[in-house]
């Protein structure tokens, strides 16, 4: 195979870094740190149940298909914090004060007072409903496209992307809304994609 004019992806050490906050959500073991004035989440392939194979390479492979796809999506890059890999990320809440958030809490605020349903079960009628009525707005600092404007149209690019990819991991902490200082609601770049790509498969599966 002729693998002229590919690129190695860089592996950042960021060993020497004090974590600065353990990062609650999900079932990986991660933490937030500063570095240069910028917050950034290390999100380890370990968790609470073990290692979870492949998905660093996982997560920065779908970064970069995203990337050539003009996806919004919060950017990822290999990393090792004393010999445990993972990912790094760049916090996408900027210091402006807006604030995150997440698909659970938008959930239980539309789902139960609409009919008393469980907001931790998905259903696309009413996501669709709180794209349309509650976000409304496309991601902050990406154009919109011909076809491609409100949160619901970006949103369906999402799972279009979770498609391609294998994404098995689209649950209700894994998208939301980013709420600015004036209240206004944009849908949050698309994130978490480590559970895609047959990440788990081994070569003679």
């Amino acid at each position: 195979m002729d693998t002229s004019g590919t690129e190695e992806f860089k592996i950042y050490d960021i060993s020497s870094v004090e974590s600065d906050l353990l990062e609650p959500l999900g079932t990986k073991k991660k933490f937030w740190y500063f570095f240069q004035g910028q917050e950034f989440l290390f999100k380890s392939v370990e968790s609470n149940a073990g290692e979870r194979v492949g998905e660093d390479w996982a997560e920065k492979v779908a970064c970069e298909l995203a990337s050539l796809l003009g996806l919004p999506h919060a950017h990822y890059e290999l990393a090792e914090y004393k010999g445990v890999r993972g990912v790094i990320t760049q916090n996408f809440i900027s210091e402006r004060g807006e604030q995150l958030m997440l698909g659970n809490e938008l959930l239980e605020a539309f789902v139960v007072s609409k009919d008393g349903n469980n907001p931790n079960i998905q259903y696309i009628n009413d996501v669709s409903v709180i794209m349309k009525e509650t976000i409304e707005n496309k991601p902050i600092g990406f154009s919109s496209l011909k076809d491609i404007k409100s949160a619901s149209e970006f949103f369906v690019g999402y799972l279009m992307f979770d498609t391609l990819i294998s994404n098995q991991d689209r649950h209700n902490e894994n998208w939301g809304t980013i709420i600015t200082l004036k209240g206004i609601k944009h849908l949050a770049p698309s994130y978490d994609h480590g559970a895609s790509l047959a990440r788990n498969e081994s070569d003679g599966t």
